[in-house]
């Protein structure tokens, strides 16, 4: 069992939370995200988890299609503070 499902993503100006199904959440700077740092509040809700909640991404800001790897946020990618290449 994949212990990192998403269950919810919330953000402030600072960081982008993921809270995940067993109820932990997971913080990281918001600043590693530039396309996410540009997106407006409604943006940023408009995410969806894909691939059995183990990845998030956001149509209305073109993430991830826009990252230089053109890969989703992976919930489990997020535990150890990898920084979003591109």
């Amino acid at each position: 069992m994949n212990t990192f499902r998403g269950k919810t993503v919330y953000s402030d100006a600072q960081h982008l939370h993921v809270e995940l199904e067993d109820g932990r959440v997971i913080s990281t700077p918001m600043e590693w995200y530039e396309d996410l740092q540009k997106a407006s509040p409604d943006q940023l809700s408009d995410y969806q988890f894909i691939c059995q909640n183990t990845g998030i991404e956001w149509s209305e800001t073109g993430f991830p299609s826009r990252r230089a790897s053109g890969n989703p946020i992976s919930t489990e990618g997020l535990s150890p503070g990898d920084k979003s290449p591109g």
